[in-house]
């Protein structure tokens, strides 16, 4: 899925603002991939959340949402910013610009919504300031990180979803499209990696049976066919 491209591009940008010397570090391949918590003010529910919503928007019509939390921007503007991520995020998908960066600096009291250059048609800059205003700043306002990340995020993939007229889950439970790889396991009820653990399983089991079956040693004093043959005692008169 193109997803991981966009989101690897995406955790390489952390590492490579050498432009506004900002340090940052490599986002992992899950939750981390799509929210960026360098300021440390978003739950693990809430990163899930994102990564959720981010994924059905993703697979519904091939654009995503990421957010950055950070502390200071040392003076960058955000535009500044969004436009280093950008840069080098585009570098490893062609249309990683169609993607959709929430910054929340805390200390500079910059909570803003800067969509992908390519992105316009879908999210223009007064319809993101829009959100952010009324779902990003104001819950800040009240000291909730959390909510205002859950709620500018179902927003905006609301607001996406309806300018391209398609379907977007922001339950926090969408569950991915499976790979082509993968389709028949799931069709079959398990996972990829439940079935490669099955599949183990079956294997090492029937390794330790042939084991146990070619190095049994008979029983001491012969064969059962042997102690079947054996004389009978003296019949009792």
């Amino acid at each position: 899925m193109k997803r991981f491209k966009t989101f690897a591009a995406f955790a390489f940008a952390l590492v490579c603002l050498g432009t506004t010397g900002l340090k940052a570090e490599a986002a992992s391949a899950s939750a981390e991939a799509y929210v960026a918590d360098y300021a440390e003010i978003l739950s693990d529910d809430t990163k899930n959340y994102v990564m959720s919503v981010s994924m059905s928007l993703g697979d519904a019509c091939d654009s995503e949402i990421a957010i950055y939390t950070l502390n200071t921007l040392n003076g960058h503007s955000t535009t500044e910013f969004a436009s280093d991520i950008f840069e080098v995020w585009a570098m490893s998908t062609e249309n990683s610009d169609r993607g959709i960066l929430v910054i929340m600096a805390t200390e500079d009291e910059k909570y803003v919504i800067v969509p992908g250059k390519n992105a316009g048609d879908i999210l223009s800059q007064d319809a993101a300031n829009e959100i952010a205003e009324k779902y990003l700043v104001n819950n800040v306002k009240n000291g909730d990180y959390d909510l205002a990340a859950k709620e500018t995020t179902a927003e905006i993939a609301k607001y996406v979803a309806d300018k391209m007229n398609v379907s977007v889950d922001t339950s926090g439970n969408y569950v991915p499209v499976p790979d082509e790889a993968s389709g028949e396991n799931v069709k079959a009820g398990i996972s990829t990696k439940e079935f490669m653990i099955r599949m183990a399983v079956a294997s090492v089991f029937l390794i330790i049976s042939l084991v146990i079956i070619f190095t049994r040693q008979q029983p001491r004093g012969g064969s059962y066919t042997d102690f079947k043959r054996r004389p009978k005692g003296p019949k009792n008169k």
